[in-house]
């Protein structure tokens, strides 16, 4: 996916699940259901989190080619208040430790400085927000909505 091969950010990216859910969102407004209250936005899913259909190993080569056959509950939940899940945001192994270069991803790198760093488990979940790919990881908003899920995706693998 062109808008992450510098900084590492996702592990998984998801373009075709994540332009499926917004079909499927699409068709679902058209119909008159319900917008949740997430409905568009779009999500960066930290890799220790299963996403039903996607590689879920945690950037740990102890769970390489492990696929989740179902959401986690946190998962499960942003997708019934209509967030779309852009793929698995890169973490250290197993969301414990620092950066290494033998695991299965590399590192997540600092938007400013490749260099260096961004720090912490959640080091891709930040990178997926610095750019204007990803709003939310998980629960916790990072800005505010700046355009439609189709601009960014269009935007982002340009």
């Amino acid at each position: 996916m062109a808008f992450d091969d510098a900084i590492c950010g996702f592990n998984v990216p998801a373009p075709e699940t994540a332009m499926g859910a917004a079909r499927d969102l699409d068709k679902q407004l058209a119909a008159g259901g319900e917008a949740g209250a997430l409905a568009s936005i779009p999500l960066s899913i930290k890799d220790i989190a299963d996403v039903a259909g996607l590689p879920s190993a945690g950037a740990s080569a102890s769970r390489a080619g492990r696929m989740a056959s179902t959401d986690a509950t946190v998962v499960a939940r942003m997708k019934i208040a209509g967030g779309i899940a852009l793929g698995k945001a890169n973490c250290h192994e197993l969301a414990f430790g620092g950066p290494s270069f033998d695991l299965p991803y590399p590192p997540a790198r600092n938007p400013w400085n490749r260099d260096r760093f961004p720090g912490g488990s959640s080091s891709g979940s930040g990178v997926t927000v610095w750019r204007p790919v990803s709003v939310l990881d998980r629960w916790r908003p990072t800005r505010p909505v700046r355009s439609g899920f189709r601009q960014l995706c269009a935007a982002s693998s340009a």
